[in-house]
C-alpha cells in the first residue's frame, strides 16, 4: 500500500468525522495526490488533452481547497475571480447555463448528459508574502483534471487582486473556452453589439439597494444579452449591478459576496478589453474596485479615467463626482454633490460604508439611518443599524428588519423575471399581513416555489440563487435579533426560534440556532446538523463561531483549528482588513500586539479614506506623527479624524492639543461620545468646572435615552468619588428615572449615604423585582447595611430562586450558593458553589467552594478544590484575573495547610497577588477569601485587617463586599467608610455600569 494511499484514508475518515461538505462533488480539506502539479514548473497554463464528452447546456462549477492545513488556503477574491472566470466562459462565450456552489444553486444530485458538475481546485505554495496559486479544473472530484493556471501574486499587495481579475478574464476569452469547447462544450452567443440601450427598468432596479430587485435587474441584462448580444452598455450594467449585489450580500452568513464582487470585476475587466481601457471602462472598473472595497485600485483608475480623453459623445455616469468624492476620502462634499435620488441613494450607501468601522457609535446610526430614509428596503441597512445600536433599540432595530425583509418579497419580489405562474399569483393577490404567521408561511412557500423552479431555469442568476438570498436575508435578521435578545437583553429566545426556524431551516447554519437555547437535547441535534452541513470551503468570519461551537458540541476538537481557516480566506480590502484586525483573527485589537505587516495591509488598501486615517491616527502613530498637523486641516471637517487625533492627543498628555480636537469633533458630530471625550479632557486638566459643563452640555442633546442616562450615572458616580454626594444625588435620581438597574443602584447609593434609608431600599428592592438578574441585590443591601427589611428580602430572594427548579445553569447554582453563603448556611452552600465550578471552571465559584468546605471542615473537598485551581490552564488575560491572580492565591493557601504546615500565609506575597488584581477584579473580591481562611485558622486580627480592607474597598454592590461587612458587624468591629476612588483623569470611553456579583 503506497504511502499517499494510506495519507488519503486519513484525510477520508477526518472527512466523515467531521461531516463532509456540501454536495457529492465537493470534498473538502482532502489532498488528491493524483494532482501532480510540479512546485517548479513555469508554465502559465496547461490545458490536458481529453476526449470529446458531451458536457450538456448546464454545467455546475464547485471548488475545493487543497491546502490540508487551517491556515492553507487563498483570499476568496482570488479563487473566485479564476473560478467566475469559467462560468463567464460557459455563460457568455458559449450561451451555456451555469449554476455556482457558492451561490448554493441547485443542481441535481446525480449529474446527466445535460448537466456536468466540474470542481475547480486551489493550491497555495511558496513565500509567506510572494505566492505561487496553482489551479486546476476536472469533471467533478473523480476525473482527471483537464487544465490547470499559475498564478504568482504578492498577497500583501493590492495589485494581487489586479493581478488575477486581468488573468482570469483573459483565461476566460482563450483556455476556458478552449477547454470546455474541447470536452464537448457546444453553444454559441450573438455577436457583440458596438453600443446599444440597457432597459430603463433593469437600469433602476440596480440602483434600488435591495438584493431581490438587483437579481431581477441582473436576470434582465443577461437575458438581454443571451437574445441579442453583449454591448459595452450592458456590460457595463452587469458591473454596477454584481458590484451593489456584492456590497449588499456581506451581511451573509455565506461567501455568496465573494462570489457576485469577481463577477463585477470580470466584467469590468471585459469591458476594460472591447473599449481599448476606455474612460467609460475605467470608471465602470473603479466602481467594482470600490464597491468591493479595493479602495487604493479604484483611486488609480479613477486618476487615469480623468487623464484620459474619451468619446465626447459617450455621458460619462451619473456618478462619477460622487466616486471621486469618495475616492478621496471627501464625504462632506460627496453627500453635497447628491442631488437626485440616484445619486443620495449612492453617496448614503458609500457614507454609511465609509464610517461602519467607527467606533463613533452616534455616526454610524446617523449614517444608517439617513441611508435608510433613502433607500427603505434594504436588508443590510437594518442589520448595520441593529448592530451599531445600543440593546433596546437594536432590539427594535432588528425587528424592523425582519417586518422589512417580509415586507420585501410583496414589494419587489414581482421584479424578478421567470417567476413561476403560481408564485407571481400569489404575490399579485396578496400583501404584508398583520398575522406574522401568515407571513411566514408565505415566505416558507415562496421560497420551495423558486428553488423548484430553479431545477429548470436557464437564467442568471438563477431562481434558486433568488431563494436563497431570500433565506440569507432571514437568517442572518434572525440572527441578528436572536443575538440581541439573548445574549444583549438576557431574554429568553424559544418562542422567536419556533416563530421564525422554519423560514430558514434549510439554511446550512440553521442547526446553530440552537446555541441560543438551554435544551440540551435541541444544542446537540443543532451541532450535528451544523457538522453534516460543514462548508469551510466559503468560511468567513461570522462563521468562526460557528464552527469553534460545533466543535465542542460535536466533540470534534480537530475541526475548531480550521476556524481560522476564515482568516486565510480575508481579500486586500478596506472591509476584510478592518473585520480582519478587529475581529482577533490575526491577534489582539490592540495596536502594540497586531504585527506591523498585518497593519500595513489594512493601510494599503486606502490612503484617503478618513477611517484608514483614524485606525493610522490610533495605531501607528510613528508614522502619522509628521503629518498630523496636515491630516487635521485636509479632515478638518471628518468627525472620525478629529476623535482619532483628540484620543491619541490625550493619550500622549498633551490636552491642548486634545481639547481642540475635541471640540471641533462636538461641533461635526454633537454626541454624548464626543462630550464625553472633551469632557475627559477638561478632567485631565483639572478642570471640572468645564468639565461638568461639558458633561451638562451633553444631557441636553435630543434623543438618545440610554446614553443621557448613562451619562447622568456616570457623572453621579464620579461626584461621589469626589464625596459631592448631594450633587451626584440630583444625576442618579434623574438617570434612575428610565428605571434600569445600574442607575438605580447609584442613586440608592447616594440615598444611603444620605442616611435616607427607606428611600435607599426602595430603590435597590425595584432593582430585584424588576432586573432577574439582580434577584439579590436587595438581600446583599439589607446584609450589608443592617438596614431595611431583611427577613422580606430574604423571602423574596428565596421565592426567586426556587422557581428555577432542579436542573439549575452553573450561574444560578452560583446565585444559590451567594444566597446561603449571606444567611450563614455554609454547609447548603457549599454543594451549589462546587456545582457551578465544575461545570463552569470559573475560578470565583471554586474558590468560593474551597473556602466553604475549609470552613465546615471538610478538608478532602476543600484540597482537591485548590488542587484544581492551581493546576488550572492558563486562561487569556483579561476577565477575572484566572491563573495570574486565583491559582497563585490557592497555592498560598495550599502552603499553608497539611502537608506542608506553614505557620501562616506569606502575607507579602498575598498582598503583591492583591495588588495585582486592581485592573482586573473588584477590591474586595480576593481579600474576603484571604480573611476567611485566616479566621477559620483562628488569626482573627489578620482577620479583621483583610475584611475592613474589603469594606473600604468602593464596590459597594459585590457579594464579597455584603459577606465582609456582614461579618464585622457580628465581629463587633465598626464597618469603615468606603474609600474613594484614585483621583485620576476620567476614562476617555464610559466604563460599565458594575453589575453585582449576585447577578
Amino acid at each position: 500500500m503506497s504511502r499517499s494511499f494510506v495519507i488519503s484514508l486519513v484525510v477520508v475518515a477526518f472527512l466523515v468525522a467531521i461531516g463532509g461538505a456540501a454536495g457529492y462533488w465537493v470534498r473538502e480539506m482532502d489532498r488528491d495526490p493524483s494532482l501532480g502539479i510540479k512546485s517548479d514548473s513555469t508554465t502559465a497554463t496547461d490545458a490536458l488533452p481529453l476526449k470529446p464528452q458531451a458536457v450538456g447546456d448546464t454545467i455546475y462549477v464547485s471548488v475545493r481547497e487543497l491546502g490540508d492545513q487551517p491556515t492553507q488556503a487563498v483570499p476568496f477574491a482570488l479563487r473566485e475571480l479564476v473560478r467566475q472566470g469559467i462560468l463567464l466562459t460557459a455563460r457568455d462565450e458559449l450561451g451555456l447555463a451555469t449554476r455556482d456552489s457558492l451561490l448554493r444553486e441547485d443542481f441535481p444530485k446525480t449529474p446527466d448528459k445535460k448537466s456536468v458538475p466540474f470542481q475547480m481546485t486551489v493550491d497555495p505554495s511558496g513565500e509567506a508574502r510572494r505566492t505561487r496559486i496553482d489551479y486546476a479544473i476536472a469533471r467533478g472530484p473523480e476525473e482527471e483534471r483537464i487544465w490547470r493556471g499559475i498564478i504568482n501574486v504578492d498577497l500583501n499587495e493590492p495589485q494581487s487582486i489586479a493581478t488575477a481579475a486581468a488573468k482570469a478574464e483573459a483565461w476566460s476569452r482563450t483556455d476556458f473556452k478552449e477547454v470546455l469547447t474541447q470536452v464537448g462544450a457546444k453553444g454559441s452567443v450573438p455577436a457583440a453589439r458596438a453600443s446599444s440601450e440597457v432597459p430603463a427598468e433593469a437600469t433602476d432596479l440596480l440602483w434600488s439597494w435591495n438584493e431581490l430587485s438587483v437579481l431581477g435587474g441582473l436576470r434582465q441584462i443577461h437575458g438581454e444579452i443571451h437574445e441579442k448580444g453583449e454591448s459595452p452598455q450592458l456590460l457595463a450594467a452587469l458591473v454596477v449591478g454584481y458590484a451593489n449585489l456584492g456590497s449588499l450580500t456581506e451581511f451573509y452568513y455565506s461567501a455568496a459576496h465573494k462570489a457576485y464582487h469577481a463577477r463585477a470585476l470580470l466584467y469590468a475587466e471585459r469591458l476594460m478589453h472591447e473599449t481599448d481601457g476606455s474612460p467609460w471602462a475605467l470608471w465602470h472598473r473603479a466602481y467594482a474596485r470600490t464597491l468591493f472595497g479595493a479602495d487604493s485600485l479604484a483611486a488609480t483608475d479613477i486618476a487615469a479615467a480623468k487623464k484620459k480623453s474619451g468619446d465626447a459623445a459617450t455621458a460619462l455616469p451619473f456618478w462619477t463626482g460622487i466616486l471621486d468624492a469618495f475616492s478621496q476620502g471627501q464625504l462632506a462634499g460627496m453627500l453635497k454633490l447628491a442631488k437626485t435620488p440616484p445619486e443620495r441613494g449612492l453617496a448614503r450607501y458609500l457614507d454609511l460604508q465609509a464610517v461602519m468601522f467607527s467606533s463613533l457609535n452616534d455616526v454610524r446610526v446617523k449614517a444608517a439611518q439617513a441611508f435608510l430614509e433613502e433607500c427603505p428596503d434594504c436588508p443590510r441597512g437594518y442589520d448595520l443599524i441593529a448592530s451599531f445600536s445600543e440593546a433596546g433599540s437594536a432590539r427594535e432595530q432588528a425587528n424592523k428588519g425582519l417586518a422589512a425583509a417580509g415586507k420585501l418579497l410583496h414589494k419587489q419580489l414581482l421584479a424578478v423575471p421567470g417567476l413561476p405562474t403560481s408564485l407571481r399569483e400569489r404575490l399579485k393577490s396578496s400583501d404584508t399581513s398583520k398575522d406574522s404567521a401568515a407571513d411566514i408561511e408565505f415566505g416558507k412557500l415562496a421560497i420551495a416555489d423558486l428553488k423548484q423552479a430553479g431545477t429548470s431555469d436557464r437564467a442568471e442568476p438563477s431562481l434558486s440563487a433568488v431563494a436563497h438570498a431570500i433565506e440569507e436575508i432571514n437568517f442572518a435578521q434572525l440572527m441578528r435579533k436572536l443575538t440581541i435578545e439573548h445574549s444583549g437583553l438576557g431574554l429568553s429566545v424559544e418562542n422567536t426560534i419556533d416563530t421564525f426556524g422554519p423560514l430558514v431551516a434549510d439554511h446550512p447554519d440553521s442547526g446553530y440556532l440552537a446555541s441560543f437555547t438551554q435544551d440540551q437535547g435541541k444544542i446537540k441535534a443543532g451541532a450535528a446538523a451544523a457538522l453534516r452541513k460543514f462548508r469551510l470551503y466559503e468560511l468567513t468570519d461570522k462563521e468562526v463561531p460557528i464552527v469553534k461551537w460545533i466543535s465542542v458540541i460535536a466533540k470534534r476538537p480537530r475541526l475548531a483549528p480550521f476556524s481560522k481557516r476564515a482568516g486565510a480566506h480575508v481579500d486586500l480590502t478596506l472591509g476584510d482588513q478592518m473585520r480582519y484586525v478587529e475581529s482577533g483573527l490575526n491577534g489582539s485589537v490592540n495596536h502594540g500586539v497586531i504585527p506591523k505587516e498585518n497593519l500595513e495591509r489594512l493601510w494599503s488598501t486606502s490612503d484617503t479614506l478618513p477611517i484608514v486615517i483614524a485606525s493610522r491616527i490610533s495605531r501607528d502613530w510613528d508614522h502619522v506623527q509628521k503629518q498630523a498637523d496636515k491630516y487635521e486641516r485636509t479632515y478638518a471637517d471628518d468627525p472620525l479624524v478629529m476623535n482619532a487625533l483628540a484620543r491619541r492627543y490625550y493619550e500622549m498628555k498633551r490636552y491642548d492639543d486634545a481639547e481642540r480636537c475635541a471640540k471641533r469633533e462636538t461641533e461635526l458630530a454633537p454626541s454624548y461620545a464626543a462630550y464625553r471625550l472633551l469632557a475627559s479632557t477638561y478632567k485631565a486638566k483639572q478642570d471640572d468646572a468645564h468639565w461638568k459643563a461639558t458633561l451638562d452640555q451633553a444631557v441636553t442633546l435630543p434623543g438618545h435615552e440610554i446614553e443621557r442616562t448613562q451619562l447622568q450615572n456616570d457623572v453621579a458616580l464620579a461626584l461621589l468619588e469626589q464625596d459631592r454626594v448631594k450633587e451626584a444625588v440630583v444625576y442618579a435620581d434623574a438617570a434612575a428615572k428610565s428605571g434600569s438597574t445600574g442607575p438605580l443602584m447609584t442613586a440608592a447609593r447616594c440615598h444611603e449615604l444620605l442616611d435616607e434609608w427607606d428611600q435607599a431600599e426602595h430603590l435597590v428592592k425595584t432593582v430585584s423585582e424588576n432586573d432577574d438578574r439582580a434577584r439579590l441585590n436587595w438581600m446583599c443591601w439589607c446584609h450589608r447595611t443592617g438596614h431595611g427589611d431583611i427577613h422580606a428580602a430574604d423571602a423574596f430572594a428565596h421565592e426567586r430562586l426556587t422557581a428555577w427548579g432542579k436542573n439549575l445553569s452553573p450561574w444560578q447554582s452560583r446565585d444559590f450558593g451567594f444566597y446561603f453563603l449571606i444567611l450563614g448556611d455554609t454547609a447548603d452552600a457549599l454543594p451549589h458553589l462546587q456545582q457551578s465550578y465544575d461545570a463552569s471552571h470559573e475560578f470565583d465559584s471554586g474558590l468560593h467552594a474551597a473556602i466553604a468546605a475549609d470552613s465546615i471542615g471538610k478538608t478532602a473537598d476543600r484540597d482537591a478544590l485548590l488542587k484544581k485551581i492551581v493546576d488550572a490552564p492558563a486562561k487569556p488575560s483579561g476577565g477575572e484575573g484566572g491563573t495570574q491572580l486565583y491559582g497563585p492565591l490557592a497555592a498560598q493557601m495550599r502552603h499553608a495547610l497539611p502537608p506542608e504546615k506553614a505557620k501562616q500565609l506569606d502575607f507579602g506575597e498575598v498582598d503583591r497577588i492583591l495588588a495585582s488584581s486592581k485592573s482586573t477584579l473588584n477590591q474586595s473580591v480576593l481579600p474576603y477569601f484571604v480573611a476567611i481562611f485566616l479566621k477559620d485558622r483562628g488569626d482573627l486580627e489578620s482577620a479583621k485587617k483583610y475584611l475592613i480592607r474589603c469594606a473600604k474597598a468602593n464596590d459597594w454592590q459585590g457579594v464579597e463586599h455584603a459577606l465582609a461587612c456582614q461579618l464585622l458587624r457580628q465581629m463587633k468591629v465598626k464597618v469603615p467608610p468606603m474609600d474613594a476612588a484614585p483621583k485620576t483623569p476620567a476614562p476617555v470611553k464610559a466604563a460599565a455600569v458594575p453589575r453585582p456579583k449576585a447577578a
